[in-house]
């Protein structure tokens, strides 16, 4: 009777979309590949303070970072325009992170990166974790804007924007123990190579600039990597392994608009196409890739103590019992 019970109340459609999920999924993260030198990897995102907005660029090597103000009607064009305007100060990057909004999941951009092999990707829909490096940026800036607004209180947003990201910049990161500055333009002295004696050739000295930055650039890539493999590790010590979805499988996603509504739907019901590790491809009512974060885990059966008048024994069943069946049985 109990098996049956639970059973029930797992498979019940209108509990899976109507409650709360008490024990949402905790995925654990994945390690992504570290970049080796200045502009292989960008991350964008748009940033927006006192009404007024930004593209935000930084560089997963070196954290150099750049903001450019946006017109208040924000179109993909205008937003183009300026990632054109960072190209063509700092060059062509390998691969470009963004999120999935309209000012970049665009023809205009999306050909752009086609047509200089640019590797574009966009994260999955309420998963920020992807794009982390402009995360935390958005996270130092809004710091150093708050400082600027109360020392300069009759700065405008894009005045206090420019000082926030010199400020920024200008600053031994906390990584890679370098100025971004430095690290972008490859200044590592104060030596002017024209302004050299005698005894020291040219050529010499570029070729030991090169190799100095080899070895600099060597020992950030390490660092950075070992930082990175260290916090995943933490965290991923109270994170589990993502669930599996077979094929054809029902889906319950976490349905965003609902947190402005009290009454409204907590899930929407799915089937699955494809699972794809951490994320899956869905169809029907929510078509597209999500991402397990945003997925109920399936609910399981429990494993019993022996039952004296059917004759099972303990262990018949597998599984745990989910919180909602033994919340439900403690107040019947």
């Amino acid at each position: 009777m109990q098996k049956m019970v639970t059973e029930y109340i797992n498979n019940c459609e209108l509990c899976q979309v109507a409650k709360y999920d008490r024990h949402p999924p905790k995925i654990k993260f994945s390690l992504t590949p570290t970049p080796k030198q200045p502009l292989e990897v960008l991350h964008m995102d748009t940033f927006q303070f006192s009404n007024t907005k930004f593209l935000t660029v930084i560089d997963s090597f070196s954290k150099y970072a750049q903001a450019y103000h946006l017109d208040p009607v924000c179109t993909a064009a205008t937003v183009y325009e300026n990632i054109l305007i960072f190209v063509n100060h700092h060059g062509i990057p390998q691969s470009v992170t963004t999120d999935n909004g309209r000012e970049f999941n665009n023809s205009l951009f999306t050909e752009f990166c086609k047509l200089h092999k640019i590797q574009l990707h966009f994260t999955t829909p309420c998963n920020s974790n992807s794009n982390s490096p402009i995360e935390r940026l958005h996270s130092t800036l809004l710091e150093l804007l708050r400082i600027l607004k109360i020392k300069f209180p009759k700065l405008c947003p894009k005045e206090l924007m420019q000082n926030a990201i010199l400020a920024y910049n200008t600053s031994i990161h906390s990584v890679t123990k370098q100025r971004p500055f430095d690290l972008i333009n490859g200044r590592l002295d104060v030596l002017d190579p024209f302004d050299l004696s005698d005894e020291i050739i040219v050529s010499q000295f570029i070729d030991d600039r090169r190799e100095r930055l080899k070895f600099i650039y060597n020992n950030i890539h390490q660092a950075t990597d070992a930082h990175k493999k260290n916090i995943i590790e933490k965290r991923n010590k109270t994170r589990e392994d993502p669930s599996k979805f077979p094929q054809g499988s029902k889906a319950y996603v976490k349905d965003k608009t609902a947190s402005g509504s009290k009454l409204k739907p907590r899930f929407t019901k799915t089937e699955v196409k494809k699972d794809l590790g951490t994320k899956v491809w869905t169809i029907n009512k929510r078509k597209g890739l999500v991402h397990k974060s945003q997925i109920q885990k399936p609910k399981a059966f429990s494993s019993f103590p022996q039952d004296h008048e059917s004759g099972n024994q303990e262990g018949s069943y597998s599984h745990s019992i989910p919180s909602t069946s033994r919340d439900n049985q403690s107040q019947q």
